[in-house]
């Protein structure tokens, strides 16, 4: 089979955006430690979509940033409750 030039350099470039996707994502167990929960608790709010998830194959990861980003609206929420007591 004959390889051709630029579907080797597809292939590298292709390759590198999959290892800075992968550098950037958490595990569900890495996530979790971030978050400073349980594994079960991440897992609830999962399935809740109170976090964004990324499925590949059988496992689930998580971005940093959409972590983050998930915990504000809760945080505000929080605050409310507390200012309306």
């Amino acid at each position: 089979m004959l390889k051709n030039k630029n579907t080797t350099k597809i292939k590298k470039k292709n390759n590198k955006k999959l290892l800075k996707m992968e550098n950037s994502l958490l595990s569900q167990k890495e996530a979790a430690e971030y978050m400073d929960v349980t594994v079960g608790t991440l897992s609830i709010w999962t399935k809740k979509r109170l976090v964004p998830c990324y499925r590949m194959n059988r496992k689930v990861y998580y971005k940093k940033d959409d972590l983050m980003n998930s915990l504000v609206p809760q945080e505000a929420k929080k605050e409310t409750k507390e200012e309306a007591k």
